[in-house]
């Protein structure tokens, strides 16, 4: 609800009411694009892209054990701009829930997609994400802290870059020592499963074709 505000609230002139849009939405924010095209005609007539950086499509594994209130807390960190909302954010990004969301609700197909995938070495998770990494590691070690990789994907979208950086890195700037993204126009490959610290190995290009398939299934 609140993308439809944002996108048809804003104060425009009639050639500005013209253009085209794309929408890029980081963790659950792309959840919420994603949502807001697929209920609401007036939104979806106007974008012609939508962008997903990190993005919850396939939902995460924590949000299975998770609790409201933890997210709550996040309303009361200075300048963090959150609110507590609904009460619904962690429900809705559970693995099950997204599954069935995305199989029940065909994206429009007048919109172009596209997928950046965080995607760190161990080294470069945040000390504040390392415990969730580890975590979710049990379930997968391609993991950014809050996503497993293949979670992250748009379903048949088009995967323009894995990102050497975490969940919270991917929307807040921080110090690099390195460049933290492949390009996967010139990269075609994809970290193979193993344990921690094999981010650095690679598996063919046909891995990421089954990144959306894995969004629609168990683990």
């Amino acid at each position: 609800m609140r993308v439809k505000y944002g996108i048809m609230s804003v104060a425009l002139s009639a050639e500005e009411k013209t253009r085209p849009l794309i929408l890029m939405g980081h963790s659950k924010g792309t959840v919420d694009i994603l949502q807001a095209v697929v209920t609401y005609p007036e939104v979806r007539d106007r974008v012609v892209a939508v962008v997903s950086v990190a993005g919850a499509v396939g939902g995460s594994p924590l949000a299975d054990n998770a609790k409201q209130s933890s997210v709550d807390k996040l309303a009361h960190v200075p300048r963090s701009g959150c609110k507590t909302g609904d009460h619904g954010a962690i429900a809705s990004l559970k693995p099950e829930l997204r599954k069935n969301w995305l199989a029940n609700n065909p994206l429009p197909d007048n919109i172009r997609y596209y997928t950046v995938i965080a995607l760190p070495d161990p080294d470069h998770v945040s000390s504040g994400l390392k415990s969730a990494y580890r975590k979710i590691g049990k379930v997968d070690t391609r993991n950014d802290g809050q996503l497993i990789f293949y979670d992250q994907f748009i379903p048949s979208s088009t995967l323009l870059a894995f990102t050497n950086a975490d969940h919270w890195a991917m929307s807040t700037p921080v110090p690099s020592k390195s460049d933290r993204t492949i390009d996967f126009r010139q990269q075609k490959r994809l970290p193979a499963r193993g344990a921690a610290g094999s981010h650095s190995q690679v598996c063919r290009r046909r891995s990421c074709q089954d990144a959306s398939s894995h969004t629609m299934r168990e683990h």
